[in-house]
């Protein structure tokens, strides 16, 4: 079946004496005549249809630019705390470390008590984000779990460790509720 439809039209004299003495067909002269009227409106509507699809290729490249400036920027954020999570670890390394070497110098004799005030005057102890007295607590704790053999008058001012009676002196974890 054919895509093409009759249309029956009137037309002045003087183009029906045109259109006859053309060497073309009728139907050959009215299809190139139609075509030179509407065919420029066709150019144009495909121009417009051009223009709209090149600014939707502008605005989704602009998109992507940013999504991609976007990017760069998460993945930034990401990197600064990956770096944060590095320095957290290495200070909680530190950390650990500069109470094990206390809680070695006690266990050996190099200290006799650990109190907040001792903590404060050791060297490494400015460079360490704690509070002494949560540092106390944290070393105390830190021994009981690497199973030291200390007393829990280690953890006590001079003063108040001889103000103990024998019975209360006892290896640090024993004898208390934890």
């Amino acid at each position: 079946m054919s895509d093409e439809v009759m249309m029956g039209v009137r037309l002045p004299r003087e183009l029906k004496n045109l259109v006859d003495a053309d060497s073309r067909t009728n139907q050959e002269v009215v299809r190139a005549a139609l075509w030179r009227e509407f065919g420029g409106r066709k150019k144009s509507a495909l121009e417009a249809k051009k223009e709209h699809k090149l600014q939707q290729l502008e605005a989704i490249k602009a998109e992507i630019e940013s999504e991609r400036d976007d990017l760069e920027r998460v993945r930034q954020e990401v990197e600064a705390i990956d770096s944060q999570i590095e320095k957290v670890e290495a200070n909680a390394v530190a950390y650990e470390d500069f109470l094990g070497d206390v809680l070695d110098d006690l266990e050996h004799g190099g200290l006799k008590h650990l109190t907040a005030e001792v903590l404060q005057n050791r060297d490494g102890y400015e460079q360490l984000d704690t509070p002494p007295a949560e540092m106390l607590t944290d070393a105390r704790e830190l021994a009981i779990e690497q199973e030291r053999d200390l007393l829990n008058t280690a953890f006590m001012s001079y003063q108040d460790a001889q103000n103990l009676s024998r019975g209360d002196v006892h290896k640090l974890g024993e004898g208390e509720n934890e």
